[in-house]
Formats: C-alpha cells, sequence, structure tokens
C-alpha cells in the first residue's frame, strides 16, 4: 500500500488546526484574558508584592556585602601579619630594631589595600629563649589589628534602629615566626 499525502491547504488556510467556532474562540479568549493578563482586581498586585520584597532584597545584600568586606579585611591582615613575620625572621644576623623595622615595613606593604580599616595597629615582639645567647631575639611575633566601621548603609540602619548596638568589630590577626640564625 502506498501512503498518501494530504492535498496541500488553499491559500490563507493552515494545516495546522481547523478553525473554531465562534463560541469556542470567544470562551478561549475570556480565558486568556482572565488567566494571562489578570483581571481588574490583581492590577496593582505586582507594585505591593515588589513594595514588600525589596526591602528584604536589599537588607540580604548589603548583609552579603558587608561580610565580605569584613572577609576581605580579614584576609588582608592575615596576610600582613605572615608577611610581617616573614620579613622580621628571615635575615640572619641583623639586629632587633632593624628587624622591627623590616617587619613594620612588610606589615605596612601589606595593609595598603584595606577597605574599611584606615589605620591598623601594627606591633612587633620579640621572644628572647636562647640559653647559650638571652640577648639574641628567638621568635618574632607580630600582631596587625584595626576596628572595621560598616561601608553599607546596612551598618548605620543597625546602629540608628538598634540603638545599643556596637557595629564596629575590631580584626586582629597574629602570626609568629622563628627568627633564622
Amino acid at each position: 500500500m502506498s501512503r498518501q499525502t494530504p492535498p496541500a491547504p488553499a491559500q490563507g488556510e493552515s494545516r495546522m488546526r481547523p478553525p473554531l467556532s465562534g463560541a469556542i474562540a470567544g470562551r478561549l479568549q475570556a480565558w486568556r484574558r482572565a488567566f494571562l493578563h489578570g483581571s481588574r482586581r490583581e492590577r496593582g498586585q505586582s507594585i505591593v508584592e515588589f513594595a514588600l520584597a525589596f526591602p528584604i532584597f536589599i537588607t540580604v545584600l548589603f548583609a552579603v556585602l558587608e561580610f565580605a568586606f569584613i572577609f576581605t579585611d580579614q584576609v588582608k591582615l592575615i596576610n600582613a601579619a605572615r608577611d610581617g613575620a616573614r620579613a622580621g625572621a628571615v635575615p640572619a644576623g641583623l639586629t632587633w630594631s632593624s628587624r622591627n623595622t623590616a617587619a613594620t615595613n612588610a606589615m605596612t606593604t601589606s595593609t595598603g589595600g584595606l577597605i574599611s580599616c584606615p589605620s591598623p595597629t601594627k606591633s612587633v615582639t620579640p621572644t628572647y629563649g636562647d640559653a647559650y645567647n638571652p640577648t639574641v631575639a628567638t621568635q618574632v611575633t607580630v600582631t596587625v589589628s584595626c576596628p572595621y566601621h560598616p561601608i553599607t548603609p546596612l551598618g548605620a540602619l543597625v546602629h540608628y534602629l538598634g540603638g545599643g548596638v556596637n557595629t564596629t568589630v575590631t580584626l586582629t590577626s597574629t602570626s609568629e615566626k622563628m627568627v633564622e640564625p
């Protein structure tokens, strides 16, 4: 048996579906208006939903950004403490004052890109523990800290609404390295 192809549609007709009767077409249009475009009572619904959801979205966005800024500054402080301890411990045969200067300079260089800590506090402390020569430092301890102040408006809003809420956080990092002989 051979298969016959259906006749080609006349111009202006579609092969996909037969034309709808007037009653079915009217009901279909009413359904489209009611469910796809919304009724008259639901026209302002999207504005109200946006007005309710937008403050929550902005609050979450600012909280994520503030956490990212705090995390970035903490990582930079950790790196600065590590760089300062290494600079103060590595060169062998230096006096303590030159080790202190090298560590402080390394920390200053590493803390240059802090976001909300304009002037970090840096300290370099030697540990004397050599039994044969007690005047020679055997370990360098470097501490870097700074008060973090909020950047986004969320910090000011929490401070304003909370009243007694402390929004300033102190970020601190400490690193210790053995002094090379």
